[in-house]
C-alpha cells in the first residue's frame, strides 16, 4: 500500500521493556529528507465491555489508577494476553472484575486510543443477558 505520508526508520532503539508495555525509539527519515525521532509505546492491546442488563443498567468497575493518583468509575476491560482473542479477553475481564457472565458479545467497534505514540488497539463490546 502506498501512502500519502511516510517516514522510514532508520535506526530502532527499545530502552525499555515491560510487564504491560515496550518503548521504542525510532530515528525517522522523513519526506523531505530531515531526520527526526519517533518514541512509540508498544502495547499488546485491550478490549473493553459495556455490560448492559435487562434494565438498560451499566455494571462499572472501580479501579485505582496510579496515573491520576486515584479511583475512577470504568467499564470493565484489560490487556490482551500474547495471542489472545480480544473476545475471549473481553469475557474474562467481564468475570474477573464484575463476576458477570453474558449470553451475547456484540463487537461495537475497534478504535487507536492514542495513534500519535501508542500501538495500542482496542475492541468494545456490549454484553447483553448477564447472570451473576
Amino acid at each position: 500500500m502506498r501512502f500519502l505520508y511516510e517516514e522510514r526508520s532508520e535506526h530502532i532503539e527499545q530502552p525499555f521493556s515491560g510487564r504491560v508495555f515496550n518503548v521504542e525509539v525510532h530515528a525517522v527519515t522523513l519526506p523531505d529528507g530531515r531526520m527526526s525521532r519517533r518514541e512509540i509505546v508498544r502495547h499488546n492491546g485491550g478490549a473493553c465491555v459495556l455490560p448492559l442488563d435487562k434494565d438498560l443498567n451499566v455494571t462499572l468497575v472501580r479501579q485505582y489508577r496510579k496515573a491520576f493518583d486515584r479511583e475512577m468509575l470504568e467499564i470493565p476491560a484489560g490487556k490482551l494476553e500474547p495471542g489472545e482473542d480480544p473476545l475471549t479477553c473481553a469475557r474474562r475481564e467481564l468475570a474477573e472484575e464484575t463476576g458477570l457472565t453474558a449470553r451475547q458479545f456484540l463487537l461495537l467497534t475497534v478504535f487507536y486510543p492514542s495513534p500519535g505514540y501508542c500501538s495500542e488497539v482496542l475492541s468494545v463490546y456490549l454484553a447483553t443477558g448477564l447472570t451473576k
